[in-house]
């Protein structure tokens, strides 16, 4: 899916390559008229089916008040946050701050905190990302520039 460069909406239909200043942007319908249309190519014709097939990607969150599981099942095995910390030889700061919810602790350390406290704070997600999407992070013009 191709994505305006001066809006940021989705392309679906017609993309238009326009001029402007010398600087050549694919754009929407309703951004062409900014600049000097060059070209303008019917999508609908040239993006072939594995184009349009998203890409499904794996990630990994934290559960929700996965700082307030934590210090339950620490209190519930009668450990201190010191004591916890040795064990994951951190430092006590850390563990208050994972606590208090103000740190998300690396995939590392959260897989030791899981371990020891026999606890899931951390699960697996998919996502479906476009191509594109897939690529890099897509920028406007419009996410950067303001028109009247």
């Amino acid at each position: 899916m191709y994505y305006c460069e001066i809006c940021g909406d989705p392309i679906r239909d017609k993309l238009y390559i326009i001029e402007i200043e010398g600087t050549k942007l694919k754009v929407c319908k309703s951004c062409s008229s900014y600049g000097k249309i060059l070209e303008i190519i019917d999508l609908k014709k040239t993006i072939s089916k594995e184009e349009r097939k998203p890409i499904v990607e794996e990630i990994i969150e934290f559960v929700p008040n996965f700082n307030e599981l934590i210090k339950k099942a620490r209190e519930e095995k009668g450990l201190t946050q010191s004591d916890l910390a040795k064990l994951l030889h951190t430092d006590i700061n850390t563990i208050s701050k994972i606590e208090s919810g103000d740190y998300y602790p690396s995939e590392k350390l959260a897989k030791k905190i899981e371990k020891l406290l026999g606890i899931k704070i951390m699960e697996k997600k998919k996502v479906a990302l476009s191509q594109e999407k897939a690529k890099e992070e897509l920028y406007s013009l419009g996410d950067i520039v303001e028109l009247d």
